[in-house]
């Protein structure tokens, strides 16, 4: 939040608020296919070489970044599309 105004910071606290609801309105079962999904993309990284993780962090920040601007509904929708794209 450094550098951000006061309503940047409030905007900023609502959107990862909104993405936090978009994760509990998932089903347990989506949950699990996300947590295990990141726990094994977690085992992944030791292997990976220091230009992989760059590229994986750049990456994710990129996906995280498109999410947060998005409506509650439209995170939903993201969410469950990913949760698709990983089965």
């Amino acid at each position: 939040f450094k550098g951000m105004s006061d309503e940047q910071i409030a905007e900023k606290k609502r959107q990862f608020k909104e993405m936090g609801e978009a994760y509990k309105s998932l089903s347990l079962q989506d949950r699990a296919s996300l947590v295990i999904h990141f726990m094994q993309m977690k085992l992944q990284w030791d292997s990976m070489s220091d230009d992989e993780k760059v590229q994986k962090r750049t990456d994710m920040k990129q996906m995280f970044k498109e999410y947060l601007p998005l409506t509650l509904e439209e995170k939903k929708q993201k969410l469950q599309a990913y949760i698709q794209s990983l089965n």
